[in-house]
Parts: C-alpha cells; structure tokens; sequence
C-alpha cells in the first residue's frame, strides 16, 4: 500500500466497481446470447441494415441513460449506410457510445432499387456490439416498447413460433442471413437456415409495406407543413408493426397469413388503425370510412403478398448459389407484390380526398363549388403521380372522377356516386396480378453478395475510450484506468 496514495486506492476500488457494473451488464461484445430489455447489454456501435442491403438510409441512435452509465448517450446522432447496408458509430466521427435502440428511415434496397418506405428498428442493447435491422428486429423492438419488461429471449421465442423459424438458437439481433447465406463455406444447414429466415423478412417487408401504403392513402398529416408524407408514412409503419406484433403475442402457434379463411390480415389493420387514432392523433388523420370501405381488398392483397412469397422454394437450398437465386427470386416476388397493389393504392386515396370534399360540403355547403375546384385539382396530382404500374383503365377512371368535379351542374354527392362507379375498375390483387408485375421487375443480382463487415469497437467509460478487440478491452479499461 505504500506505492499508492489513500486518494490512487480510492480511484482504483471505484475503477473496479464500475468495471464490475460493466462485466455484469454485459458491456462484453463476447457474449452471444439475446441481451434482456432494459439493459446495457451490447454497445452497438456497428451493424447492417437488411431488406436485402439498404444504401443511403439514416440509421438514428435513440440513446440511452442508465444508472451504471450515466451520461452515455448519443440520442440523435445519425450514421448513413454505405453501398453494402453498414453503418458504424465511433469516435472518429465525434459520436458518443450508443446501447441502442435505432431507428432506420429512408434509402435504397441495393437490389432492387426501392425505396424504403416506414421503418425499420433495433432494440436497446441489440447484438452486443453488432446488429443487423430487419423487420424481424423491428419487430423485437416493437414487443420491447409495448412491454419493457420482456425479455428479447422470450420475444424471440415467440416470432419464431408465430412466423415458422425453425432455429431456436439463432440470435435474430445479429443474424445477417444475406451473408450467412451467401457464405460459400457455410454448411448445408446454415445456407437452409439463411434462406428460411430471408424468406420471413421479405414477407414482412412486403406485408407491412402494402398495409402502410394502404392506410398512408387513407390519411393525412395534421399539419402538412410541419409533417411530410413520408414520416407519415414512418409512423403508419411503425403502429403496422405493433398491430402486428399484437397478433403475434397472442398467437400459440405458427400464423396462417394467406389463406381465404385467415384474419391475420383484416386484424392488423384494424389494430394499426386503431394504434393510429389513438396515439398519432395529433400528427395523423386517418379517413376510416375510407379504410372501412376498402379493407377487404387490402387483407385480399396482404394474403396474396405472402402466397407469393411462401412459394419461392427455399427449403432445398444447399449452397451459396441456391441462396443467391432464392434472393433473387424473393426480391423479385416482393417488388411484384407491393407492384401490384399500387393500383388499389391510388383507388384508396382517390375515394379520401372525394369522401373529405363530401365532409366539407356537409360542414360547409356555400364552399361546394370551391371545394370541388380543389378536389379536381387534388384528382389531378394523383394521376400526375402514379407510375406505370397504375393502367390505363385507372388513368382514365381518375380522369373522369376529376371532370365530375369540374362539371359546375354536378352536386359534390354525384362526384361521389361516380367515384364509387369509376374505381370498380381496380380489380383484386391475385396471384396472376402478382406474377404479371414480376415479369416487369428488374433487379441488380451483383449487389446479391455478402456485405463488408465493419470493425466493432468497444468503448470504455472509465478511459473515455475506443478498444478495437475484446482483449484490448479487458485489459486496458480497468487496469488502464488509474496510472
């Protein structure tokens, strides 16, 4: 005790008690097991965004304060994803430490070249110092914010039951089955594992893309000047994925989401909705007669969607090729799928901005002939945004929806009863529409490769410090602490 000062003893118990706080709450980045809600478990400063691979996106650190790291927070900070989906927060680029969670919004599928629509989100604590986002993550972290006090193990447990994941062992935070897949020297039962739970994303993603844009045609922002569309569409996206999740926590076993007699669809609509009106009322109108009327056409699309999808044949693959063409194939089914509902899309906003004129005029009926100039012009912007996906037949239904508003001698009502005639041309989303779309879908099959892992550092809050590895950590952030 001579060599040190009572204040140096001081320094180094309080070092050692911190690095305990440390050990115990799992700062490690060698521990593969799920991290429990709430803690600190798994500094993510690193990890890829999967859809397959989303270039371009805004990866947001929601940040986070807890007794044993006081101050380690880097809410707000932002990181963009590379050309292969990475992003990476360090120190380099002047961000503080991040447990998560994360919050993905825009960017491009490197596949397929769409943009992401909604979000996409890890929990607090993901993948002990990695995670991979995906909408299997998004829907842990979804379960995580309904109940804190779950366990990611038990949430995992539960989607694997409800979506059919065969794997009881595979960590969901961390999983990247683009590259698991892709992994020539991956074992058989790896390469079958990857393209099962690819399969599952790409369902979701397609599923929760089609019930948002769905809904987002139903609604408007509050406050557009203050509310674009797109985070309208971000917190549609988000209340999908808790009506779903809804589902799921209540399910006891694997979820039928295809066939005629399942309500998987219908119910998660109705819970998103539901989700909707109640806490993003401020930010969000939803017209629900608008969604009433059309919800039977979307669940009709929402099953097809995942018929699609279930059929690409993933259970034989046996090689990093048979991977590759399973991406392909699921790309290409995806883009189809939400291709093919575009049509319903434009039927449901057409019908709100007819139905909220209809509203007006009730409310207001010496502004009739005012408000029915601007539906027209309202008609006219949707016809200017659809793309070709939308028909000819479409086009033409808009078109005449618009000259009924225009006709000075037609009642906003008549402008309603055409409506109702004109967008029967929208026929259901089936399987032959689905196909049809996918002959038109092209996709870049070189960004179907493996992305570049990026480094994890470990930071240590008694140096204030970055370690590159494990080793580095262990040695130096305690004993490194206090010279």
């Amino acid at each position: 005790m001579s060599r040190f000062s009572k204040n140096s003893f001081q320094k180094i118990m309080i070092s050692t008690v911190i690095a305990s706080l440390f050990t115990i709450y799992g700062c490690s980045s060698s521990s593969s097991d799920p991290a429990p809600a709430g803690s600190t478990t798994g500094v993510v400063l690193s990890g890829v965004v999967v859809d397959p691979y989303i270039v371009g996106a805004t990866v947001t650190a929601q940040g986070v304060n807890t007794t044993a790291n006081p101050g380690f927070v880097c809410k707000g900070k932002t990181s963009i994803t590379g050309a292969d989906g990475t992003f990476k927060f360090d120190s380099s680029q002047g961000t503080a430490a991040c447990l998560g969670a994360f919050v993905i919004t825009g960017g491009t599928d490197s596949v397929t070249g769409k943009k992401l629509k909604g979000v996409m989100k890890a929990p607090a604590g993901s993948g002990n110092g990695k995670v991979s986002v995906t909408p299997l993550t998004t829907l842990i972290a979804t379960a995580l914010e309904k109940d804190p006090n779950a366990t990611v193990a038990s949430v995992q447990t539960k989607l694997k039951t409800a979506l059919g994941i065969t794997s009881t062992s595979v960590d969901l935070l961390t999983y990247d089955p683009m590259a698991a897949g892709l992994d020539a020297n991956a074992a058989t039962s790896d390469v079958q594992l990857a393209a099962e739970i690819q399969k599952v994303n790409s369902k979701l993603s397609a599923m929760i893309e089609t019930t948002t844009s769905s809904i987002a045609a139903a609604s408007d922002a509050v406050d557009s000047t203050a509310t674009s569309e797109d985070k309208v569409a971000e917190d549609i996206s988000s209340n999908v994925y808790a009506g779903l999740f809804d589902i799921i926590d209540t399910a006891s076993g694997a979820l039928d989401f295809s066939s005629n007699t399942s309500t998987v669809a219908t119910d998660m609509i109705d819970k998103a909705v539901t989700k909707i009106t109640t806490t993003s009322s401020t930010t969000i109108k939803v017209n629900t007669d608008v969604v009433n009327t059309n919800k039977a056409k979307v669940a009709t699309a929402i099953k097809a969607t995942s018929a699609a999808i279930e059929s690409v044949n993933t259970s034989t693959a046996a090689t990093a090729a048979d991977v590759k063409a399973a991406i392909s194939s699921l790309a290409k089914k995806q883009v189809a799928s939400v291709n093919a509902s575009e049509e319903l899309v434009v039927k449901v906003k057409v019908e709100k901005e007819v139905d909220n004129t209809v509203k007006a005029v009730t409310a207001d009926p010496a502004k009739e002939a005012e408000l029915k100039a601007a539906l027209a012009t309202k008609l006219q912007t949707i016809s200017d945004a659809t793309s070709t996906n939308v028909s000819a037949s479409v086009i033409t239904a808009i078109a005449n929806v618009k000259a009924a508003a225009e006709d000075t001698t037609q009642t906003i009502a008549n402008v309603q009863t055409t409506t109702t005639t004109q967008t029967a041309v929208v026929t259901d989303v089936d399987a032959t529409k689905i196909n049809t779309e996918e002959t038109k879908v092209t996709i870049d099959e070189t960004k179907i490769a493996p992305a570049t892992p990026t480094t994890v550092s470990i930071y240590c809050a008694i140096t204030k410090t970055y370690f590159a590895t494990q080793a580095e950590y262990d040695t130096n952030c305690v004993t490194g602490a206090v010279q």
